[in-house]
C-alpha cells in the first residue's frame, strides 16, 4: 500500500494513533500470516541532507564514510532528531 501526501494529511487530521493490519497468503501452502502494528503520528517536518557524501557505494569498500544532517525547511539543523 502506498499513501499519498493527501492520504497522510487526511489521516493525521483525524487521529494521532495509526494502526496497520497486514495479511499475507503463502502461494503454495495457502497458509495465512497476519500481523498488526500500532503507532502514534508524529509531526516533525525535516529533511535529510547528505552534504558532500558520495552518491555511489562500492561493494566491499569499508568503511563507508558520509555526511548526514537533519535540517528544517530553511536548511537550519534540527536538534534531537533520531535518524
Amino acid at each position: 500500500m502506498t499513501l499519498t501526501q493527501n492520504d497522510i494529511s487526511t489521516l493525521s487530521n483525524k487521529t494521532s494513533e495509526l494502526t496497520a493490519q497486514i495479511g499475507v497468503i503463502e502461494a503454495v501452502t495457502g497458509e495465512i500470516q497476519n500481523q498488526t502494528w500500532s503507532g502514534n503520528v508524529v509531526f516533525l517536518p525535516f529533511k535529510l541532507d547528505f552534504g558532500e557524501s558520495s552518491k555511489q557505494y562500492i561493494v566491499g569498500k569499508f568503511p563507508y564514510v558520509g555526511e548526514l544532517k537533519a535540517v528544517d525547511q530553511n536548511g537550519k539543523p534540527v536538534e534531537n532528531v533520531k535518524v
